[in-house]
């Protein structure tokens, strides 16, 4: 299934019972290397597979329950040529040097596949996009990569360390999976 084209209808009021808060909760991280064929499968236009490799699973990001986390996805033009620049920001209280040593190891990771749960149960991806048919999502066009950081704050304010996770895509992937079917692929399960 190719990418449609299309404008169609779409009316809030249809919404208005809808659960809305923003920000995310829950995140699961994986290197696109261990993803079987370096693609997922998608399904009406949504993730609806991931098969990782042998024993790699994904990791399970919980962070700050202060409803600071976010994940935005912002579409800019250059012509007919749409980029969705994808920024999620996860902040985890206080320093230590285990955090600090997973921060180092966590943005070694060039090319990452997120997928992050907001609050009102919407699961979104970050760092993959279509293939040329529609049929599969790749790796994006820039991978999603950590770009972690320790903030000492002030005397009032706790110490935390902030992973900023930024991505380029020409897509803007839903998740139609489960919240149990990841952590069935997550290093908790």
């Amino acid at each position: 299934m190719a990418l449609i084209c299309v404008i169609e209808t779409l009316i809030q009021g249809n919404n208005e019972c809808v659960k809305t808060i923003g920000g995310i909760r829950k995140s699961y991280g994986i290197n696109w290397e261990d993803i079987t064929n370096k693609e997922v499968t998608i399904t009406a236009g949504a993730i609806s597979g991931i098969t990782p490799t042998g024993a790699n699973l994904f990791a399970i990001l919980e962070y700050d329950d202060d409803n600071t986390a976010s994940y935005n996805q912002s579409t800019t033009r250059t012509g007919n040529d749409a980029r969705v620049t994808q920024t999620a920001t996860l902040k985890f209280t206080g320093v230590d040097s285990a955090k600090v040593i997973t921060a180092n190891k966590a943005k070694g990771v060039r090319k990452g596949l997120w997928i992050h749960i907001m609050n009102d149960g919407t699961i979104l991806s970050q760092g993959v996009e279509f293939n040329v048919d529609g049929t599969k999502g790749i790796p994006s066009t820039v991978g999603a990569k950590v770009n972690p950081n320790v903030n000492s704050n002030t005397g009032e304010a706790a110490s935390d360390i902030t992973y900023n996770i930024e991505a380029t895509s020409t897509d803007m992937i839903p998740v139609s999976m489960t919240e149990s079917a990841l952590d069935a692929l997550s290093d908790a399960s």
